[in-house]
């Protein structure tokens, strides 16, 4: 199977790509096409890369959620505003001008109170210092995130399993 999207390498932003292959697959449907029955169910995904974030969008789509796409926190925000409070958060840690996705939770948090379900994606921080900026919480995957990994994390945190947080 191919690669479905790859982001470019920058400084201070990672890489992120979505790939399918065998060792992927569930009874031999690609963990990409396998669509969970998450209807109705919205996720902001946030992402200062396009090609990640249309990525992102895509493979949560693909497995049944809803998604508002922001490709940083003022778009986040527009899409709060308009949409309502999101049933989860994906969101890349390092954003353009120094924002971050943590940056993201707290605006999340102040609107909304604690409580939204997220997941911290990374390519470039290190896991102790971000573990104590985002909350114990928070699971946090590294770039590039392994699909299954990225599916199983998406479910459990969707589904308030505090087991999501330790996930590696």
């Amino acid at each position: 199977m191919g690669m479905v999207a790859a982001g470019p390498a920058f400084p201070n932003h990672g890489r992120c790509a979505w790939t399918s292959s065998p060792s992927s697959d569930i009874g031999g449907t690609s963990i990409l096409t396998a669509a969970a029955d998450k209807a109705g169910y919205r996720i902001l995904a946030v992402d200062d890369d396009p090609l990640v974030l249309r990525a992102l969008e895509a493979v949560l789509r693909v497995w049944g959620y809803e998604v508002l796409a922001a490709n940083g926190i003022d778009e986040a925000q527009r899409l709060l505003q308009a949409c309502g409070k999101p049933d989860a958060v994906v969101t890349d840690y390092l954003l353009q001008d120094e924002d971050t996705g943590v940056m993201v939770l707290d605006e999340i948090r102040r609107i909304y109170g604690p409580g939204t379900p997220a997941l911290v994606i990374t390519g470039n921080a290190q896991p102790g210092t971000l573990r104590r900026m985002v909350g114990s919480e928070v699971p946090i995957l590294e770039k590039p995130v392994n699909p299954k990994l990225l599916k199983a994390v998406v479910e459990q945190i969707c589904n308030g399993d505090p087991r999501a947080a330790h996930m590696r």
